[in-house]
């Protein structure tokens, strides 16, 4: 359950542990760290059981030999075929965790935009409500010099106005204030949960920042970028592995089984019954012909992957650069008219 009250840190561990975004991104990373398992077995072996009964007769009308064998054929994973498959998994973890942390980003900027902004959202329910005491007080004042004939009955009607305003404006904040909740509490991932406030206040000085220390942080470090990369390197690996999956994988099968074989002729005017038994050992080994399908289409499909995952990081890049500026200059905006009303 829910304090009714938050404060950042523990709005920000709450949208940690229950946030679906950030539980569906890390459900990726289990889903890829399995696929590296998969990616490094190798394939199962098959055993064929074969049983052969003679129906053919020989000359004394006996029949022909029985035979029984049991063949064991195992693909024979090569040319790095299991190294390749297990790089591309390696590629989608490391890809799926950037994402995993992208997301973990996304979540707390969420929870910190919503948290500030019932602070702010409280700061101006504040201000309203003593905007319409004001409102209320020179009201009656307007309404005691009417009476008393020191003022006409439009100074009264001026003070009904701006009290109407007044009450209009508490409204509106107290609206804001109530929607800023409920943005807090879908940020969290608890969009039903019974949160009446946070415990916090707003800064009282807004420090400088320099623009170029911030891209260089966002080019080094952020998740997207980073995802972006590794989606790049992805892409490779998969190319890799389309150039060996074309090569022929052999499969080895041997074989053991026995031949039994029934024959009976006639000695000396008496029938002689004799059975032989022997031993057979079969080896051999399937090669498949890549005569016709040598992976073409793979190979081509993963090659433009990689450019297009290229293509995609640059775009992420421009548009983290973009909105960062447009952050820059917002809070200069915001720090110089602070500071005009400070001062």
């Amino acid at each position: 359950m829910l304090p009714r009250s938050l404060s950042l840190d523990r709005a920000i561990q709450i949208a940690g542990e229950v946030t679906p975004r950030g539980a569906a991104a890390g459900r990726e990373v289990g889903a890829a760290e399995g696929r590296l398992v998969q990616a490094g077995l190798w394939p199962n072996p098959s055993l064929e059981l074969e049983a052969e009964d003679g129906l053919a007769r020989n000359a004394a009308g006996f029949g022909g030999p029985n035979q029984f064998t049991a063949t064991l054929s195992q693909p024979l994973p090569v040319w790095g075929r299991l190294g390749a498959r297990e790089e591309v998994a390696r590629g989608e973890i490391e890809t799926a965790r950037s994402e995993l942390e992208a997301v973990r980003r996304e979540v707390m900027t969420d929870v910190r935009l919503a948290f500030y902004r019932i602070l702010s959202a409280a700061a101006a329910v504040s201000i309203a409500r003593d905007g319409l005491e004001v409102a209320d007080q020179l009201l009656a004042v307007a309404e005691d010099r009417v009476r008393s004939g020191a003022a006409s009955e439009i100074e009264r009607l001026r003070a009904q106005v701006e009290r109407s305003k007044a009450s209009v404006a508490l409204s509106e904040a107290e609206a804001e204030y109530e929607q800023a909740l409920v943005a807090l509490r879908t940020a969290i991932g608890a969009p039903g949960a019974a949160l009446d406030g946070v415990v916090g206040r707003l800064r009282g000085d807004l420090p400088e920042i320099r623009s170029e220390a911030l891209e260089d942080a966002m080019r080094s470090s952020h998740p997207e970028l980073a995802a972006a990369s590794r989606r790049v390197e992805l892409a490779r690996a998969e190319l890799a592995l389309a150039k060996v999956e074309w090569l022929p994988e052999p499969e080895v099968d041997v074989g053991i089984g026995r031949v039994h074989e029934e024959d009976e002729h006639e000695v000396e005017g008496l029938l002689h019954d004799d059975h032989e038994n022997e031993a057979v050992l079969e080896w051999g080994v399937t090669i498949p012909i890549p005569a016709f399908d040598r992976n073409q289409g793979r190979i081509a499909e993963t090659a433009a992957q990689i450019e297009k995952a290229r293509a995609e990081e640059g775009v992420v890049a421009n548009r983290l650069a973009g909105e960062l500026r447009e952050a820059v200059v917002s809070f200069e905006r915001a720090r110089a008219q602070w500071s005009e009303y400070r001062s």
